[in-house]
């Protein structure tokens, strides 16, 4: 690959980033989510999904025609759980036609998901998703100006403010154009 497409690869993950981003900045504006984020069954909630405990590699199934299922480990931390759980949220509002085509999704017994786009994997996009949700920019910039002193930032601090692996913050950080050392 060239410099020129990968760097026009690069701008085209920024942009599906970025309207990701629009969506859970959408979400939190319309259903007044307050950040950090606490309930995140009630979230899931919101759009007819329920969290059980169950195989982590599992999607959500529809358990009726408006509602479905989220599986996560019962054995991972409570940090790592919230942030599978609203990634397979992701998974339901990205990659179903749940937001493109809501009829067809409430017609419909099974989830059907989309195929892949092939610019970036679906497990990093609903990754964002879930890290949009959890951190949202805006958020996110002002807790890093928070925890900084002397041009050094307090990822460890940053993490506990949102309640996510410190590994999270890092990738965040990372997706908003943050340079970590």
């Amino acid at each position: 690959m060239s410099i020129d497409e990968e760097i026009i690869r690069l701008q085209k993950i920024k942009r599906l980033y970025s309207l990701i981003n629009d969506i859970t900045d959408d979400i939190i504006r319309k259903y007044e989510v307050d950040i950090p984020l606490k309930d995140i069954d009630y979230l899931v909630s919101l759009f007819g999904g329920t969290i059980v405990n169950g195989n982590l590699f599992d999607k959500p199934e529809k358990t009726g025609r408006d509602t479905f299922n989220i599986y996560v480990s019962q054995w991972d931390k409570p940090r790592v759980r919230k942030i599978y759980a609203l990634a397979r949220l992701g998974d339901v509002i990205l990659h179903t036609n749940y937001l493109s085509d809501h009829y067809a999704y409430l017609d419909n017994d099974k989830m059907i998901y989309k195929p892949n786009t092939g610019i970036v994997s679906q497990v990093d996009m609903s990754n964002e998703f879930a890290f949009g949700l959890l951190m949202p920019k805006d958020n996110f910039k002002n807790t890093v100006n928070n925890f900084s002193e002397n041009g050094m930032v307090s990822l460890n601090k940053i993490a506990d403010y949102f309640d996510v692996p410190v590994s999270a913050a890092v990738t965040r950080g990372k997706h908003l154009g943050y340079k970590w050392d």
